[in-house]
């Protein structure tokens, strides 16, 4: 008798030792995962956004750099020497939001012509990263006019800096905004006569 007792007993507590999930706690499990990956992947996506941004407004300034340097070391276009130096051109008109030029002012006019940004003969087409386009273009006036054209050019040996609007105004400074079109985030810098570039965060 007490042998029997004992393995039933021994097969009750067994079965009592047996444990699982219940649905309910498995759907709330998944609920808190799934909350918690999609908060990860929001930020890490816009992490990512604002570092484009950034990384492009890096870039812009990288490349009026370039300009201003192709214009203190002579740098040929075409194997020829430039009249009017080296610059950066932007042109939004027509909703050309995307890509800029650093080109060779081979005539001296102060502004881009065609022709003067060819990659082969040493122009350069700068696309800028998908989601981010040229947003305004403003000018150092009381007023802070947009404009659709903004060139950018250095004249040696100094070099001076030229900045003119619309092919046919100039000014003092300028004012240069990217934006990122996702979350709509915003960056400007500014060029001066002097040639100086300024980052202003918003």
């Amino acid at each position: 008798m007490c042998l029997k007792y004992r393995i039933r007993n021994t097969k009750y507590e067994i079965r009592n030792t047996k444990s699982g999930f219940t649905l309910l706690e498995v759907i709330v499990t998944l609920f808190i995962i799934t909350l918690l990956t999609s908060l990860f992947l929001t930020n890490y996506r816009a992490g990512s956004r604002n570092t484009d941004l950034t990384f492009a407004m890096q870039k812009l300034v990288s490349d009026i750099r370039t300009a201003q340097n192709n214009s203190l070391g002579s740098v040929f276009y075409n194997a020829t020497t430039t009249l009017g130096g080296w610059g950066v051109h932007f042109d939004i008109a027509a909703g050309n939001n995307t890509a800029y030029f650093i080109f060779a002012d081979q005539n001296n006019n102060k502004v881009y012509d065609n022709g003067e940004a060819v990659e082969t003969a040493g122009g350069q087409t700068i696309t800028l990263p998908a989601n981010i386009v040229i947003d305004r273009l403003i000018d150092s006036s009381g007023a802070g006019d947009s404009h659709f054209r903004l060139d950018i050019t250095f004249l040696p040996p100094d070099p001076v800096t030229r900045i003119y609007w619309d092919g046919n105004s100039s000014s003092s400074k300028a004012t240069i905004g990217l934006r990122e079109t996702v979350q709509e985030q915003t960056k400007s810098l500014i060029v001066n006569k002097l040639g100086l570039i300024e980052i202003n965060n918003p």
